[in-house]
């Protein structure tokens, strides 16, 4: 079977959001992407999650910060770096409850279909 690889896929964890009982708006801490990067690398569960650590993290932590700015934290990841990345997830996601499904969902939902591939 013919397994063809897409192109860059982008990932923004400010993009997981939810609403609490009250209607208001619940989003990801304004530092999860480093802490994200940070935690999963301290466990060092392969080199290929230690590099994808280190270009989470560098999309939080950017020149911008230095200058009193926002970064973008946004980044791109490949199809197999978006699996490691879902079960990096699952594993440890630095977050309870609601926003670990709608986390997972926001990410599998970024996994290309078949069609996508063609």
């Amino acid at each position: 079977m013919l397994h063809l690889k897409m192109g860059k896929i982008k990932i923004d964890f400010r993009a997981i959001k939810f609403k609490d009982l009250n209607g208001v708006e619940i989003v990801m801490p304004a530092d999860y992407t480093v802490m994200f990067a940070n935690e999963h690398w301290k466990m060092g569960q392969s080199i290929a999650a230690d590099d994808l650590c280190r270009k989470i993290h560098k999309a939080g932590k950017t020149e911008a910060v230095l200058k009193d700015e926002k970064t973008t934290e946004i980044f791109e990841v490949d199809e197999d770096e978006l699996t490691l990345l879902i079960q990096m997830f699952e594993k440890q996601p630095l977050v309870a409850g609601r926003a670990v499904r709608v986390g997972l969902d926001y990410l599998k939902n970024k996994i290309p279909t078949t069609d996508e591939r063609k």
